[in-house]
């Protein structure tokens, strides 16, 4: 059970780096915008589906988050976690 835990902690660092890798936008935005979304990630690592489950203020941030999601490449799940595959992540996005 701790094994399966760490592995998920590992995995899902991997992907935050991974997001933060891409998410570089042009413009600044106010530092209390905030958005929260949930990803579900096949065994492959692609992104096959993503909801908005709080919004923040700014279309032009929620963009610049999407975006950033869009070009991220994720690694595929590890054996560990493939019986959880899609693997579902939360994520919160400030500027």
């Amino acid at each position: 059970k701790q094994l399966l835990s760490e592995a998920r902690v590992s995995f899902n660092e991997a992907i935050r780096r991974e997001f933060s890798s891409h998410f570089q936008p042009n413009q600044r935005f106010q530092p209390n915008l905030e958005l929260r979304f949930e990803l579900s990630i096949n065994s492959s690592g692609k992104v096959f589906d993503q909801k908005i489950t709080q919004s923040g203020a700014s279309e032009k941030f929620q963009l610049a988050v999407i975006n950033g999601i869009n070009k991220a490449r994720f690694n595929p799940i590890p054996k560990m976690l493939r019986a959880e595959a899609p693997y579902r992540v939360k994520l919160r996005v400030v500027p």
